[in-house]
């Protein structure tokens, strides 16, 4: 077999190559090779012919119309066809666009939307609750949106529960409020997790901290704890609700840790009360010939009268 050889500057792509002989007779044949200097020496292509002319297929991807020896036609930048032999463009869109055959504009699936086959099909949108951020896409990569969870793909998603939340697309589980937090909102886009009652904080990652003695608080939130009101008192840290006992010096009402709005009265003029959470009036006399003012918490708060005189209390 003869050899033949010959040069030629290709820029980068394809390129379509065409081979005529003549087999004076039939039986003849031709191999072709292709080199470059970084691709090593291999048969591009090998036939046989006993035809003294012959007409090669359109491959996939092209089409020729009429009948001459055109070269077949690639199908337009993002359509492709896998039928070969093709003598009209039924070239479809790709995978990841969608749009008419032939000639017609191939746009892109859009974000949340995908195509998995190649042709004329609409791009699917993602499922209720899901979301893709990315265009042309040729898989379902739908994740799941910010305040629910769930698989990529096809399975559903649920929504974050009470007291978690998730900030971001994706798979990933539903994250727990901190501890001594808490959130009542479902499907929750951000951490809004609040203080329980009794404690208090900013919201979202901050901590908490109880509400100390003498102060309370019956809601969560990030208000402020509650003082017990005047004359009054409670010795438990983290109240979550308003809890007291009568100060020394007054007497509330007759039920042990009254709670809510009733009042501590004060012991009047002349009188004190050493006890503190009465339940009764135990607020008692100054001794004979001394005084005290209002709220005295100690005997010894009783004085002498002008005109008399001894140790405070009649003591």
């Amino acid at each position: 077999m003869r050899v033949a050889t010959g040069t030629a500057a290709l820029a980068v792509g394809d390129h379509d190559v065409r081979v005529h002989w003549f087999d004076h007779g039939g039986g003849a044949g031709a191999i072709v090779h292709y080199k470059g200097p970084d691709i090593p020496d291999f048969v591009l292509l090998l036939a046989y012919t006993t035809h003294k002319f012959g007409c090669d297929e359109c491959a996939f991807g092209k089409y020729k119309t009429a009948p001459g020896d055109g070269v077949c036609a690639l199908c337009a930048a993002g359509k492709f066809s896998a039928v070969t032999n093709l003598v009209s463009n039924v070239c479809a869109c790709n995978s990841g666009t969608t749009g008419p055959n032939r000639f017609g504009a191939y746009p892109s699936c859009s974000v949340g939307t995908y195509k998995t086959n190649s042709g004329s099909a609409a791009c699917t949108a993602c499922g209720a609750g899901k979301f893709s951020a990315v265009t042309s896409s040729v898989l379902n990569v739908c994740d799941c949106n910010a305040g629910s969870t769930g698989p990529t793909v096809l399975a559903l998603c649920t929504s974050c529960g009470v007291g978690i939340y998730k900030t971001d697309l994706g798979s990933a589980s539903c994250t727990l409020c901190a501890t001594g937090k808490f959130s009542a909102v479902t499907g929750s886009v951000s951490n809004v997790c609040a203080g329980n009652a009794g404690t208090t904080g900013p919201d979202g990652i901050a901590t908490c901290a109880s509400c100390v003695e003498g102060t309370y608080k019956t809601n969560p939130g990030s208000a402020v704890c509650s003082g017990c009101g005047a004359g009054k008192f409670s010795a438990v840290t983290g109240s979550i609700s308003n809890v007291y006992t009568c100060n020394a010096g007054t007497t509330g009402p007759a039920v042990v840790g009254a709670t809510g709005d009733a009042a501590c009265s004060i012991c009047l003029k002349d009188q004190y009360s050493t006890a503190v959470g009465a339940v009764s009036n135990t607020c008692q006399d100054c001794p004979v010939r001394s005084i005290s003012g209002t709220g005295s918490a100690k005997k010894t708060d009783c004085i002498c009268k002008a005109g008399s005189t001894g140790p405070h209390g009649g003591e």
